[in-house]
């Protein structure tokens, strides 16, 4: 199967296409690449190479991440602090 890649400045895969442009790569359809996040891959030397490290660089960094509902929180708050400033104008 042929894809096309296109990388970041450390030659990580950023997205991927059966079509379009950047750099052309034949896998397999069972190849590891489908099975895997594509962040922690890198094109080197005309292959992709799976990089553990920054996988779990990647899935530290995802834990770390406020969920979405965290972040409504967080504004839902903030905004009924200002309303209560506001309040206080009066």
């Amino acid at each position: 199967m042929v894809i096309y890649v296109n990388l970041d400045e450390d030659n990580y895969v950023i997205e991927w296409g059966s079509s379009g442009s950047g750099e052309r790569v034949e896998l397999d359809k069972n190849h590891e690449f489908f099975k895997s996040g594509m962040h922690a891959w890198r094109y080197v030397n005309g292959e992709l190479i799976y990089d553990e490290e920054r996988n779990e660089q990647l899935n530290k960094e995802e834990q770390d991440r406020p969920s979405p509902e965290d972040i409504c929180t967080i504004a839902i708050l903030e905004l009924a602090e200002q309303i209560e400033l506001l309040k206080g104008d009066k």
